[in-house]
Order: structure tokens, then sequence, then C-alpha cells
């Protein structure tokens, strides 16, 4: 199909108010888009600069604020009625100190992402809009004080008063101290576990966390490769999973009660021969993910192993054809034939092929026209999608 066809058939559609979007942005008929019964249609009209002298006084704050996005009608559109409008216009450096006082915080809120006005906006009542303020790396001397938790823990991210916030009455703000490598040796003995567990992370005081009450913490220690001759017969399943993460004891947790910590075996490709009749199916996928015993696998009662198994490449003359939906899409994904499914006796397997990312053009000119519409609509979608890559990319 042509480039030419293709928005022909777009055209021909244009009934759907996507299509009428799509085409309206590529700048078709906006004498005929501006009148739209769709805001959104209407909106793309104005982006493309047509029809302002209308669609700056449109009933919608979508469409005004379409004509402020390109900086059209400004003087007018900074007072109008509707927050998001004014939004809009706070993207422009020429009305940031009159909307820098507007009474919706969303409006100032804009002002300081643009980093406008902040030596007002640091004083603002709304946490929000000091927060913005905050990233912009303005006024932490100011900020590091604040009331609101999130404002202290941006200031935090910045790196600044950390000698100050090492001691904040909020965990989430002591941990981002830690992460920033400052004050381990009193973070160390923090009262919450979410703090310890960072200061495990950044190396520090391992031969006390290891020994820590709680087990996300002793994970953390399991990740950084400390003492996982005691980690291995852990109590926890998260925490031996860890240490056969990292590739350590695999000899004992081969054979670990836990389909998790087996699964995570497997993934390291140990014990292969084993694990293959495990009891799990997760087992036995993470097996087949490895690309053994791909033979024995292919004829698993799951249909995830199954599926593992196509994925892989595997006899996948078979698994095309296989019972389950699960199994057949990524078989035919895998040979590149996804042709074979488009008249698939399920409706979600069809479906799932309209959208895969790089389904083919002939096969989505063979499910626009599917019996089933949430099919057609999937392709149709789709077929948008490869209208629009065309005609930019």
């Amino acid at each position: 199909m042509t480039d030419k066809e293709l928005v022909k058939l777009l055209i021909d559609n244009t009934n759907d108010l996507k299509t009428q979007k799509l085409l309206a942005s590529l700048g078709y008929y906006p004498e005929y888009f501006m009148y739209s019964d769709s805001q959104d249609v209407r909106a793309e009209v104005a982006k493309r600069g047509y029809g302002l002298d209308v669609l700056v006084n449109d009933y919608s704050p979508t469409v005004r604020a379409a004509v402020a996005y390109i900086g059209q009608y400004l003087d007018v559109l900074v007072n109008d009625k509707n927050p998001y409008v004014r939004q809009t216009v706070a993207q422009w450096e020429q009305y940031a100190d009159k909307l820098s006082k507007d009474e919706n915080a969303g409006v100032r809120w804009v002002v300081a992402r643009n980093g406008f006005c902040l030596d007002t906006l640091v004083h603002d009542e709304n946490a929000e809009v000091r927060l913005e303020v905050a990233k912009r790396g303005y006024g932490l001397d100011i900020l590091v004080n604040d009331e609101d938790e999130d404002v202290r823990l941006e200031v935090a991210k910045q790196g600044y008063g950390l000698d100050i916030l090492v001691h904040d009455k909020d965990h989430i703000v002591r941990r981002e101290v830690a992460e920033h490598g400052y004050g381990l040796d009193i973070l160390v003995h923090d009262s919450a576990a979410y703090v310890r567990s960072m200061v495990a992370h950044r190396g520090y005081g391992l031969d006390i966390l290891v020994h820590d009450d709680f087990y996300d913490v002793r994970k953390a220690v399991a990740e950084e490769g400390y003492g996982l001759d005691v980690l291995v017969n852990d109590e926890s399943l998260w925490v031996r999973g860890a240490v056969a993460q990292q590739g350590y004891g695999l000899n004992i947790l081969v054979h670990d009660k836990d389909s998790l910590v087996r699964r995570y075996v497997a993934d390291q490709g140990y014990g292969l021969d084993i694990l293959v009749n495990d009891d799990c199916s997760d087992v036995r996928a993470a097996v087949a993910r490895q690309g053994y015993g791909l033979d024995v696998l292919a004829n698993d009662d799951n249909p995830f192993v199954r599926r593992a198994v196509a994925e892989q490449g595997y006899r996948l003359d078979t698994l095309i054809v296989d019972c389950d939906s699960l199994v057949r899409l990524p078989a035919a994904s895998k040979a590149n034939n996804l042709m074979a499914l488009v008249d698939d006796s399920d409706s979600s397997v069809r479906y799932k092929v309209a959208e895969e990312e790089h389904c083919p053009e002939d096969v989505l000119i063979e499910l626009v026209n599917d019996e089933d519409d949430c099919v057609r609509d999937a392709a149709y979608r789709k077929m948008r999608h490869l209208v629009y890559r065309k005609l930019f990319y």
C-alpha cells in the first residue's frame, strides 16, 4: 500500500474522531476541522495556526490553551477565566510576574517549573509550588527547614543541608541522606529498616547489618556480596534468593524449599539437569529460558513453559499451532510469521497480533477486515500509526 493509499484510507474514515485529530494535526482540511464537534480536533487546528481569530474565543479551554501554546493572543488569554489556559500562558516569561501571583496554585507551579520568579515562589503557600522551586535548586537554605517532607526530600536530593537532614523526623528524608553517603555512622543504627537497608547498599556497617532483625536489610547486605556464607541459610526466602542471584551456594540452594529461590538458581544456569524436572512450572520455564532441555520442555503440560521454549526459537513449526494462545503468538512472532495467525480461532490472539509492535503492513490489511470489532479497531489504530511514521519519518 502506497503512502497516498494509506492517507486515503484515513480520509475515507473521517467520522472517527481519532482519525480527524490525526488529519488535523497533519494540516489536512483545517477549514473543515476547525468546526469539528471535538475540542481535541479543533485544538489540533489551532496548533497549526489556522482560524485563531475564531478559536481564541472557543468555549473549550483545551482549544484556547492550544492558541496560547503557540504564543498567540497572549494578552487576551493571560486573563482567561480558566486556570488551564493561564497555565499554558505561564510558559512565556513576559507574563510570569503577573501569573506568579495567580490565585490558582497550578498556574504558579507552572511559573516555578519554568524557572521564573523563584524569589517570590520560594515563599509560596502551596507545597507543590515550593517543591518545584527546590527542584530548580533555588532557596535551598530556606527550604531545608520547610514544613513539608517532600520539599525537604528534594533539598536532600540536591545534596544540600545533609548535616541538618540526617536528623530529619521523616525516614524517607533520612534515607535520601544515606543514599548520598552522608552520616552513615549515625544512620546505621537508624530506627527505620528502610534507612538501614540504604546504609547497607552504600557498603557501610555490613558486619553489623548482616545480623539485622529485618529481612530487607539482610537482603541488602547479600546484594552487596557480604556474609553470603551466613545468609545462604537465612530464614527469609528473599535473602536466600539474593544469595542465589550473587551466584553463591548454588549447590545448596538448588534444593531450596522455595521455588522462587530455585528459579533464581536456574537463572544462574546452575543445576539445570535437576531443575528441568522441577515441580514448579516457573522453575521449568527458567530452565527453558537458559536453552536447556527444550526437547523435553516443548511438550510440557504448562503453557508458560512451552511459551518459554517458543521464545527460544525451538520447534516453532509445532508450537505455532499449539492448543494454547499463550504459546501460538510468541511462536509466530519468533518465526516472523504473524500472517499464520490472522485466521486464528481465538480473537484475543488476532487482537494481540494487531497490537504487535512490528506487525507487518500486509497482516494489518487483513485484520482491518476482521469479524471482531476489537481486532478491527486495533488493526486500524496501528494503520494510523503506520501512516504517521511514513509521513514524518
